[in-house]
């Protein structure tokens, strides 16, 4: 493997680390507007619930997505061991 095939894979496992936490993070994101649009409604200034319930939710998220995730690495794993047994 030379500098260039190395940068190359850097920047393609940068790219798979954003797009495999993207479902977890628009999840996240969503819930935090809607218990911060209730407790804007509602006056309820408690911080344990806009955790709670974002916790929650990257727990669910990470359990329905966790197939595509592993099948995902796995072929970006694959494709790296591909490349170092053609050393």
């Amino acid at each position: 493997m030379d500098a260039a095939s190395i940068v190359f894979n850097a920047k393609i496992a940068i790219a798979l680390i954003f797009y495999l936490s993207m479902p977890m993070l628009l999840m996240a994101t969503a819930v935090g507007l809607i218990i911060a649009l209730f407790q804007a409604a509602t006056q309820l200034q408690e911080q344990v619930l806009g955790f709670v319930a974002k916790l929650t939710a990257m727990l669910i998220t990470m359990a329905i997505m966790a197939d595509w995730i592993s099948s995902e690495m796995m072929k970006f794993m694959q494709s790296i061991f591909d490349q170092v047994l053609l050393l």
